[in-house]
């Protein structure tokens, strides 16, 4: 700042229309050369006076991750992001920002949509196993296209939003791999079942249900993890999450170990084997 009086802020226009009552993710890293309170980060109407709503935020010398959500309070219209520093600067005083995110709320639960399809998955996987019926594996078939459908179209639709999105909290190719990655459970656990049937699996062995356990374990830390996706960069959620899935991945390498050890050793008739064998993999790739 030369001029103690001169207008100062950062102003980000949204180039998309946003309706009422939606609500925008922003977030970014912060410093400035002195410490300021109180600073007001506003959203609203594009050139117009109507504010939706407005944060305060404090920054520090030191760089520091702010994140806040606004609601929009009127009807769809272009919007203005500023963060206002006007009076709160002196000359010679500088304020930074760095990795500016601003994205819809419901565009980040995209990602919790697409894996409670997972999760509803593995659990029909496990009522399946539990009371097993071969004969009863077409129409679990039907119902799980069903699931794998709809997840397909959420992520479509989750694909279509983020490619409009004004700023994404991270990377486009990093979400399109993610979504991907979300919608290949689906996929793998639908396949467990259409090996089952045309393997023409009569019983069920016991480390099947370990599996399961272990493939509706690691949706649960998932879906927990992506639920707090909006507050990724601060979040102490997901680190926890992603422990416990790779404990659980560690878990499933040793019962696929162990599974097929016990194939090996205990199945006398070589079509079971190869069918179990088989199973057993997609089990393990989910």
């Amino acid at each position: 700042v030369e001029e103690p009086d001169a207008k100062v802020g950062l102003v980000q226009n949204l180039t998309t229309k946003i309706g009422h009552p939606q609500r925008v993710v922003i977030s970014y890293w912060t410093r400035a050369s002195k410490a300021l309170t109180g600073v007001p980060l506003v959203m609203g109407y594009t050139g117009d006076d109507k504010v939706d709503g407005q944060d305060t935020v404090e920054v520090s010398t030191q760089w520091q991750y702010k994140l806040s959500v606004i609601t929009t309070d009127y009807p769809e219209d272009y919007r203005t992001i500023r963060l206002d520093l006007a009076g709160l600067l002196d000359a010679g005083d500088w304020l930074e920002v760095a990795e500016l995110n601003i994205c819809l709320l419901s565009d980040i639960a995209s990602f919790s949509k697409a894996i409670e399809f997972s999760r509803q998955e593995a659990l029909m996987l496990y009522d399946v196993l539990q009371g097993f019926q071969p004969e009863n594996l077409p129409k679990v078939m039907e119902e799980m296209h069903k699931l794998e459908n709809s997840a397909d179209i959420s992520k479509h639709e989750m694909m279509e939003k983020l490619a409009q999105e004004f700023i994404t909290p991270i990377e486009r190719d990093d979400i399109a791999h993610l979504a991907q990655e979300l919608d290949e459970i689906t996929d793998h656990i639908e396949d467990i079942i259409l090996r089952m049937y045309m393997f023409n699996i009569q019983s069920i062995r016991e480390e099947a249900f370990d599996f399961a356990k272990v493939i509706i374990g690691c949706c649960e830390q998932l879906k927990t993890a992506l639920a707090d996706f909006d507050n990724y960069k601060k979040s102490k959620i997901i680190p926890q999450a992603i422990i416990e899935i790779n404990s659980l991945e560690n878990e499933g390498d040793k019962l696929y170990t162990k599974a097929l050890r016990s194939l090996f050793t205990t199945c006398k008739d070589p079509i079971e084997v190869l069918a179990w064998t088989e199973t057993f993999r997609h089990m393990e790739r989910c």
